[in-house]
């Protein structure tokens, strides 16, 4: 068998320190770790690869070893054992990397959780889209119970730290050489001791709850953005979760919408498109005075600053050449003399 070359696998020099060793094991482990890629086989083999070679380069007596006589003092395999709390490979605890990766041990939530998200979809006008606004909503849900805070149990017989998981809501199974990570029976996940029902909610830990929340839209939303009011979601354990609005924008016959500039259609008379002339043009908030000039072509587009998105857009007034249809026929009579100028 061809040698293993272990510090080929970690990625690192010969003359390598032990830090450093240890800083790209980590970097390792968290990428083929199995809780990260349950029943990928190849990042299983992966992550037994670079345990053996984490624990011989990290043992002085093996290392020397190795570095001399090669991978044949271990068996050409290292050793790694399972400890109770998750997979553990040369003596190396994951419980430090997967709580910084996951926020707990083993990628695995941990003790009391927060209530689901709610959504409430809610309908503004173009403008109010554009320029934001500040909206009221009523909404009915089921928010923590204030008597209990969401535990289900009487503070005062309950509520306690669960002596089976010590409050951390998951207790280990053993799986064959694998440990996974399930909620505690005793308390049902919550990490907290059983005691008598709550009055307040039955058990539930929720307590129906009806409102009226301000919704303050920010200025460019458009359909599908969501707005996010913390703790107004469904209640939990360890607090309520969240109430996302998601924001639906009513058309507008005025104008239409390009990223951040709007645009509105403006008629204009033929001859002020000939000769030259002013129109009004509506913004979202007033009409401006627009100056047309001479020759002015069939949708065309004349800039108007800063009256799209605040801050962010502007206005584009897209000409419509308004023909008139009824000629008296002193003007069908000027118009012909003209036929051969007007062509261009």
């Amino acid at each position: 068998m061809a040698r293993k070359d272990f510090y080929k696998t970690l990625g690192v020099s010969k003359d390598a320190t032990e830090d450093e060793i240890k800083r790209a094991y980590r970097k390792l482990a968290r990428k083929y770790h199995p809780d990260v890629n349950p029943g990928d086989k190849a990042s299983e083999e992966k992550f037994k690869e670079i345990s053996e070679a984490h624990e011989v380069l990290t043992d002085k007596e093996k290392r020397a070893q190795y570095d001399q006589f090669g991978d044949s003092p271990f068996g050409g395999g290292g050793q790694q054992s399972w400890g109770g709390g998750g997979y553990n490979a040369g003596g190396f605890d994951f419980g430090d990397i997967f709580g910084n990766i996951f926020g707990q041990g083993g990628g695995q939530p941990r003790g009391p959780r927060k209530g689901a998200d709610l959504e409430y979809e809610l309908e503004v006008s173009f403008t109010e889209a554009i320029l934001g606004a500040q909206k009221e909503i009523s909404v009915r849900r089921n928010a923590s119970c204030a008597s209990c805070g969401g535990s289900g149990h009487e503070p005062s017989g309950g509520g306690q730290r669960c002596p089976q998981c010590q409050g951390s809501g998951r207790v280990s199974m053993k799986l064959g050489p694998m440990t996974s990570q399930q909620p505690c029976p005793s308390c049902g996940g919550t990490g907290r001791a059983q005691g008598p029902t709550c009055k307040g909610c039955g058990g539930s830990g929720k307590t129906p709850k009806s409102e009226r929340l301000r919704v303050k839209i920010p200025p460019g939303v458009e359909t599908g953005s969501k707005v996010r009011i913390a703790g107004k979601g469904e209640g939990g354990a360890a607090g309520d979760g969240d109430m996302l609005i998601r924001i639906k924008v009513a058309p507008d016959s005025r104008f239409s919408r390009q990223g951040n500039d709007i645009v509105a259609e403006v008629e204009v008379p033929l001859a002020d498109a000939l000769l030259g002339g002013h129109t009004l043009v509506p913004t979202l908030t007033e009409q401006v005075k627009m100056k047309i000039p001479a020759g002015t072509q069939n949708g065309q587009r004349f800039r108007i600053k800063g009256k799209g998105v605040p801050g962010k857009g502007d206005l584009f007034a897209s000409i419509k050449v308004k023909v008139p249809k009824n000629l008296s026929a002193k003007a069908k009579e000027t118009l012909e003399s003209l036929r051969d100028e007007l062509k261009g």
